[in-house]
């Protein structure tokens, strides 16, 4: 039997009040990489936001390898596995780059920080350097090696290319797929440039105001330009 690492059990949620979010029912398998695309504004982010404990469960379950952490803090479940890189870039501007790896070691060593330094080079240039003077990009890697620093099972990638250059992005998918080959994490990838999502990954999920409208493999979707247009407003390798 499959080995769920993440099922969404027909969850409502949002903030506050609002629902975004209807009766999501989704099940991410153990070592799976699964693409979620759609158009801004559809509940893709606020379904990474539901499974790390940052948006309101209104109704519905998630469990992660089983557990149910329904009620569980972010805290709790990035303690639990769960690691999220969000669209933000949340580093900390003030403290330099080392200082910011240290932050994502959860008790490790702090020679662990090697691990970080082989993924991404560049930091290991720039690691005297404060969070503020690294470029986009480079504030990306250092969001993205810290979160791995915690060694998740399950790692939520919110639109990790948004706004960096093409050769950042090659960068970073090369490494996002080295590192999924080497550990064997589950990932779900949220992102707009979706010709790099479907290659990436295997299964495809395809959202629509805040409901599952289509899920298949990722070679399938990626060859059904008829509802790349419909669900997400491109064909080929145009961003959405």
């Amino acid at each position: 039997m499959t080995i769920q690492a993440i099922h969404v059990d027909k969850v409502t949620a949002g903030f506050g009040p609002v629902n975004i979010l209807h009766e999501v029912d989704l099940q991410f398998p153990a070592g799976g990489r699964i693409a979620v695309i759609g158009r801004n504004g559809v509940g893709k982010t606020t379904l990474l936001k539901a499974i790390m404990g940052l948006a309101d469960i209104h109704s519905g379950r998630i469990r992660l390898f089983g557990q149910d952490i329904t009620r569980l803090s972010a805290r709790e479940r990035a303690h639990a596995g769960i690691g999220y890189v969000p669209q933000t870039r949340d580093i900390f501007p003030s403290l330099t780059v080392e200082e910011n790896l240290v932050t994502g070691l959860k008790g490790r060593p702090r020679s662990d920080i090697a691990e970080a330094y082989d993924m991404f080079p560049r930091l290991a240039e720039r690691r005297r350097n404060g969070g503020a003077q690294l470029s986009g990009g480079e504030q990306q890697m250092l969001t993205v090696a810290r979160t791995l620093l915690g060694k998740p099972r399950v790692l939520l990638l919110d639109e990790p290319l948004e706004g960096l250059a093409p050769i950042i992005c090659h960068e970073l998918m090369r490494t996002f797929d080295t590192m999924a080959r080497a550990t064997g994490v589950t990932v779900v990838l949220v992102e707009q440039k979706v010709d790099d999502a479907l290659r990436f990954t295997t299964d495809a999920v395809v959202l629509e105001r805040g409901e599952v409208v289509y899920r298949s493999d990722s070679g399938e979707l990626a060859q059904r330009q008829d509802l790349l247009e419909r669900y997400v407003g491109v064909a080929g390798d145009a961003h959405a």
